[in-house]
């Protein structure tokens, strides 16, 4: 069992669409819990994560206007935060062979003489589990109808996702199931995993919050051969 956190700050700008130079900054909180449970040959793995502003590690996370000065169009924010956790369980065995079958002794062998053919055969069987929630932001967003000259008529025009990517905002919750199966064989591995994916999407609201949601599913087939020398 362990845990951490860690304290991450980023400068949106540095000058408003003013060509008004600008001090920005956005403070956002990471922090974990891991645990893990190792009963051989069954390995479990659960992880709780609260994130604020976490969208570089693939998580819900966003920030949001607060305030604006109209004459400089410099902004302060607020990160929008979330809620994540995953489990993981998958058995592993570890054992060189399920069967020795001895070679029959030939004329001319010595006494105890022998050699084993082993068929190193095992499957390695595993479920994953990951669920994702939107809490909003922590402060109320500016109204997008008091400030029409910078281009927001909306709320989702005043949170940003981070990089060109903004579905993240349009996201209440989202869950994702995979089982997975591996055969080991000698030097080969064979891996087949299959995904669903549900998430909610929405409209934005005053905390960043989405409202008004329907289901998007996604289906993922995976399988994969290797050969190891």
């Amino acid at each position: 069992m362990m845990g951490a956190a860690q304290v991450r700050t980023i400068k949106p700008r540095l000058e408003s669409d003013l060509c008004f130079k600008v001090h920005e900054l956005v403070t956002g909180v990471m922090a974990f819990w891991l645990l893990q449970i190792n009963q051989k040959p069954v390995t479990a793995t659960a992880k709780l994560i609260y994130a604020e502003n976490c969208v570089a590690e693939g998580m819900l996370g966003a920030y949001g206007i607060k305030q604006i000065n109209p004459l400089t169009d410099q902004r302060s924010y607020t990160p929008v935060r979330s809620l994540n956790c995953w489990f993981d369980i998958h058995r592993k065995d570890e054992g060189p062979a399920l069967s020795i079958l001895p070679s029959q002794d030939m004329g001319g062998t010595k006494p105890g003489d022998h050699t084993s053919e082993f068929r190193n055969i095992w499957w390695d069987p595993g479920l994953f589990f990951g669920f994702g929630k939107n809490l909003g932001s922590s402060d109320c967003l500016i109204n997008p109808a008091d400030f029409h000259e910078f281009g927001f008529d909306s709320f989702q025009d005043v949170v940003f996702g981070g990089y060109s990517c903004k579905e993240d905002i349009f996201i209440d919750w989202l869950f994702r199931l995979a089982p997975r199966f591996t055969v080991h064989f000698k030097n080969f591995w064979i891996g087949i995993e299959a995904e669903w994916m549900r998430a909610m999407y929405g409209c934005v609201g005053q905390k960043a919050k989405v409202f008004d949601t329907h289901p998007v599913d996604n289906f993922r087939f995976l399988a994969a051969w290797y050969y190891f020398f």
